[in-house]
């Protein structure tokens, strides 16, 4: 990846640190959006879509709903 920032900066002229906070963001999003429990599926342009498999994703919300019934009411 460092290859990757290096050109990218010079190309842009912006600072690497800015460049692998750029890239960097597209990922921590897929992860933040997948970690709200939803389980929604996320398309990033030109690069693909992060879903979870059906099979996968039945336990999940299986263990999910597990979760919610232990949690007590506030």
């Amino acid at each position: 990846m460092d290859k990757i920032v290096k050109q990218l900066s010079a190309k842009y002229k912006l600072d690497p640190e800015v460049i692998e906070r750029i890239i960097r963001s597209e990922f921590e999003f897929v992860k933040d959006t997948m970690e709200q429990g939803e389980f929604q599926s996320v398309h990033l342009h030109h690069f693909g879509k992060f879903a979870c498999k059906p099979g996968r994703l039945k336990q999940l919300q299986k263990l999910n709903d597990t979760k919610s019934e232990s949690v007590p009411a506030s």
